[in-house]
C-alpha cells in the first residue's frame, strides 16, 4: 500500500515538471517572436532613416554645385531656373502619383526604384553637359524623388505599433536634417578637391 501510494506521488510530481516545462516552453516562444519582430524593425527602419538620408541629399545635390557651374560659365542664371523647374515640377506631381503607387505596388520596390533611379540621373547629370539633357534628368529626379516619402509612411505604419509610430514618425523625418547638415560640408570639400561630377557621382 506504501509502494502504491509512493508512485502515486512520484507520478504526480512527472506531471507537474512535464507541465512547467511546456508552459516555459510556450513563454519562451512568444518572446522568441517578439526579438525577431523587433529586430526586423530595427533594420527597416536603419535602411528608411539612410535611404530617405539619401534621397535628400541626392535632390539637393546640383543646388551643391551652382556655385562651381555657375564660374565655369557650364550654367546661366537662367539655365538654373530652368533646371529648378523641371525637377520641382515631377517633384510636385510624382508626391501625389507615389501615394496613390503606393497603395497598390510594394512600397519596399517603390521606395527602391525611386532611390535607384534618381541616383542614376545624378551620376548621368555629371557625364554630361548639354542643357537639354540636364533639364530633362533633373525632370526624371524630380519624378523619382516622389516615391520616397509615401513608401516610408506606408512601411512605417506597417511595421511600427499605432502606439509609438509618432516617435518613429518624428525621428523619421529628423533623416532629411541629418542629410541636410552634413551633405553640403561633405559637397564642397569633395568639389574642391575632386570637382563638381565627383560630388554629383558620390550623391548618386
Amino acid at each position: 500500500m506504501k509502494r502504491h501510494n509512493s508512485g502515486g506521488k512520484t507520478t504526480q510530481y512527472i506531471s507537474r515538471v512535464e507541465e512547467h516545462s511546456s508552459y516555459g516552453k510556450q513563454d519562451a516562444e512568444p518572446r522568441s517572436k517578439h526579438e525577431q519582430l523587433q529586430s526586423y524593425q530595427r533594420a527597416i527602419f536603419i535602411a528608411l532613416f539612410l535611404g530617405y538620408a539619401s534621397y535628400s541629399y541626392n535632390r539637393k545635390s546640383v543646388s551643391y554645385a551652382l556655385p562651381t557651374l555657375l564660374a565655369s560659365g557650364l550654367l546661366t542664371t537662367s539655365s538654373v531656373g530652368i533646371l529648378s523647374s523641371c525637377q520641382n515640377t515631377a517633384y510636385a506631381v510624382s508626391k501625389f502619383l507615389g501615394g496613390v503607387l503606393s497603395d497598390r505596388i510594394s512600397a519596399r520596390l517603390l521606395f527602391s526604384l525611386g532611390l535607384g533611379l534618381s541616383g542614376s540621373t545624378a551620376i548621368l547629370f555629371s557625364r554630361t553637359e548639354n542643357l537639354a539633357f540636364w533639364a530633362l534628368l533633373w525632370f526624371l529626379n524630380g519624378f523619382a524623388q516622389g516615391a520616397g516619402w509615401p513608401a516610408c509612411a506606408k512601411l512605417l505604419k506597417k511595421w511600427f505599433s499605432p502606439a509609438n509610430f509618432g516617435t518613429w514618425w518624428s525621428v523619421l523625418t529628423a533623416s532629411s536634417n541629418v542629410s541636410g547638415t552634413i551633405s553640403p560640408l561633405l559637397s564642397a570639400y569633395v568639389i574642391v578637391n575632386h570637382g563638381w561630377g565627383a560630388s554629383l557621382i558620390l550623391a548618386g
